[in-house]
């Protein structure tokens, strides 16, 4: 693959992190009054070379303005912003201007310039950082044919749907042969649909451009779909953080409780001890282990819900039961679960 078509080198040693963030923190005036809140607070993350890592919470928690403290659209107060083995914030004007070339990002609303062609959205950021027409319009079709766009060079945004919309705004973003690409709840405006193949996408850059991904979103299942490891925010603070497939079987917070366990509100509605979350992951079967353990216990626990995600390729699934209010039953079942290492948490 020539220099033009290839993607720039991540760090020689692939245990060390693409970017670093240590310690960030962003505070902000409250509206009309003299006290200030932290947006962030004390932040600390890593994301590694080829990983996908996706920051999740609800409105307000900071996910947003973490993020664009990532290539210093929002300069942190205080901590470091670590890419490629450069503290940003240190840089000067200049150097900084550079780096952030190989920081690219992507929008909910796809920011394309409706009078320009297709092919000029992608050519514009090559034109700004110097690179002659010919070798930009070659760039620019190599990408287009990557996010499966070919015949759609000469088109204008208004005639295109909200997924081709964000497959260019995509190819505009890794025009400059970006690392990293920062997601601002780039799928939640589409269809089901088009979110999917837009992820599809993403994953398929991941492994042919040995991409970097740092993505928000308040939807659990985008997290499910691409994301090697989750982060959970709130009110500043990273509260959780593990990969996917842990944090789904074992959600300790309850941010991660409130996303992850079907109809979220249910366990703090229930306040009782009785009731008892069951999760599987792809070599197990929920309805039959939960049928076997009717047979052998002679307890039959009220199902109050049940789902099932994908995740890295493998099924995995939850229930929700109710308990008997015997402390006899309900020992039966919990001795069953243990003895057949099927994981509960009350």
């Amino acid at each position: 693959m020539s220099e033009l078509h290839s993607n720039s080198l991540t760090p020689s040693d692939p245990q060390a992190p693409l970017l670093s963030l240590r310690q960030v923190s962003k505070t902000y005036a409250h509206p009309g009054k003299d006290t200030r809140f932290a947006a962030v607070d004390q932040v600390s993350l890593d994301l590694f070379p080829g990983e996908i890592l996706g920051i999740i919470g609800f409105s307000g928690a900071g996910k947003s303005t973490l993020l664009r403290m990532v290539n210093l659209l929002e300069r942190p107060d205080q901590g470091q912003v670590i890419f490629k083995g450069q503290d940003l914030c240190q840089l000067s004007p200049q150097e900084l201007k550079l780096q952030r070339r190989k920081i690219a990002m992507i929008f909910q609303d796809f920011n394309l310039f409706l009078q320009r062609s297709v092919e000029d959205n992608v050519i514009y950021p090559l034109r700004l950082s110097g690179t002659n027409r010919k070798a930009a319009q070659e760039r620019a079709h190599y990408l287009l044919e990557l996010v499966g766009l070919k015949d759609k060079i000469k088109a204008r945004p208004a005639s295109l749907s909200g997924g081709q919309k964000q497959r260019v705004a995509i190819a505009r973003a890794l025009a400059n042969q970006a690392d990293l690409l920062l997601s601002d709840e780039a799928t939640s405006a589409l269809d089901p649909s088009s979110k999917d193949e837009i992820l599809e996408l993403l994953t398929d850059l991941r492994s042919q451009l040995g991409l970097s991904i740092l993505l928000i979103t308040h939807q659990m299942e985008v997290v499910n779909q691409i994301c090697d490891r989750v982060a959970l925010m709130e009110k500043g603070k990273i509260v959780e953080e593990g990969s996917v497939k842990t944090i789904f079987k074992n959600p300790k917070s309850s941010v991660s409780k409130s996303f992850i366990l079907p109809k979220g509100a249910l366990l703090t509605d229930k306040t009782g001890k009785n009731v008892l979350r069951l999760s599987f992951d792809g070599q197990e079967s929920s309805l039959p282990l939960f049928s076997q353990m009717v047979l052998d216990t002679g307890v039959a626990p009220s199902i109050l819900s049940a789902d099932s995600q994908v995740i890295e390729g493998r099924s995995y699934g939850q229930l929700l039961i109710q308990l008997p209010d015997s402390e006899a039953d309900q020992s039966r079942i919990l001795n069953w679960l243990t003895l057949h290492q099927v994981s509960h948490e009350f």
